[in-house]
């Protein structure tokens, strides 16, 4: 009797690709971005286009 392949999430072949685990959990980095109403520049993950974005932010 021949013994059945079970495909399951971590046996599945695909030719080509492979995938791997990241070590540890992913990270949004923080970048400089700067105010385009008074030109001050603070850290934050997304673009500011006024001053009511940036208030609580930290300013570098």
């Amino acid at each position: 009797m021949e013994s059945a392949s079970v495909n399951t999430v971590n046996n599945i072949e695909r030719p080509g690709r492979y995938f791997k685990k990241a070590a540890g959990p992913r990270v949004l980095l923080r970048e400089p971005e700067i105010c385009a109403e008074c030109n001050k520049v603070f850290v934050s993950l997304y673009a500011i286009r006024s001053c009511a974005d940036h208030q609580g932010l930290e300013q570098i």
